[in-house]
Order: structure tokens, then sequence, then C-alpha cells
């Protein structure tokens, strides 16, 4: 079931893959591999979070993987404080962080910020301006949105005036 929950992910079709998983968690089937699938394609914490209590529900237990992937999307949005809580929960529930969790917790700043760009590029080549745009406004309420993600940004409310002042419109800011 798990080759299969990545071949649908892979394929872009989430929704059967939410489905199958649904399946699997209804009949207690669900195991830690299908919950780490599954939390991979989270489209971000909060989503993994209200998935990883969902799985728990199922007889799902979490592991030190379940939780290496919730703490790099924690860090990639920049929600340390959450971090500190998570670590704080694996250690509560008897969960020994291994050399992945130290590679996830030790990942510099400026690979993060890289990485945080990249995804605010393919968000906005996509066309996927409201989640751009909601990635963005965590990282700037969070304050860890630096000057490479404002300048993609800008660079898009110009594109998008331009593409106005083309169709005779005003956009306002």
């Amino acid at each position: 079931r798990t080759a299969e929950l990545e071949r649908l992910l892979a394929a872009g079709d989430k929704s059967t893959a939410d489905t199958l998983f649904d399946g699997l968690l209804a009949t207690r089937q669900a195991n830690t591999y299908h919950l780490g699938v599954m939390l991979k394609a989270c489209s971000g914490s909060d989503v993994q979070r209200a998935l990883l209590r969902r799985a728990e529900e199922g007889g799902v237990v979490p592991n030190v993987s379940t939780y290496n992937v919730m703490l790099g999307q924690l860090r990639f949005e920049g929600r340390e404080q959450e971090v500190a809580e998570l670590r704080a929960e694996m250690q509560r529930r008897g969960i020994e962080p291994n050399e992945r969790t130290q590679a996830v917790l030790a990942r510099p700043e400026e690979v993060l910020s890289r990485q945080r760009t990249a995804e605010l590029v393919r968000l906005l080549t996509l066309g996927d301006k409201s989640a751009a745009d909601a990635l963005f406004g965590g990282l700037a309420s969070r304050g860890v949105a630096d000057h490479y993600q404002r300048r993609v940004m800008r660079g898009r409310k110009r594109a998008l005036r331009r593409q106005a002042a083309s169709h005779g419109e005003r956009i306002r800011e």
C-alpha cells in the first residue's frame, strides 16, 4: 500500500491517495510508513498536525520518522516555537531523536531561506498565487521572510500590475 500511495502522489492524484489512506485508517491497517508518505504530501504543518491526529485515532503510533517530517516542515515555515513544543512532545512520548532529527534541527537558516525562496517561485510559476501569499504571509508574520522572498513577491506584484495595465485595469495595493 505504501508504494500505491507514493505512485498516486507522484502522479498528482492526492485525492485518491487521501481516499486510500482514509480506508487504511478506517480498517486500522495504516502504519507509520503510510503516514510518513502522506505527511510529506501535506501543504503545511497545520495540515500535518490534523493528519497525525486522525492517524493516531486510526491506531497509528507515530515514530521518530513521523516527527522528523513534521519538524522539517515547521523549520521550513519558521515556526521555531512549535519546533520546541514538538521536541518536548517527542520527549514526553519517549521518542528518541536520531541522526536525521539532528540534521533537520541543525539545517542552517541560509539553506532554509533558499528552500523557502524556491518554493515561492515554484508556487508562483504554477500560478498558485494564494498559496504563495499564504506562505510568504506566514514567513513575514514570524519575522523570517528575507530579502530574497520579498524580492520574489515584489516581482509578482510588478508582473500583475503590468498584466493589468495591458488590459486597461489598475491593481490596488
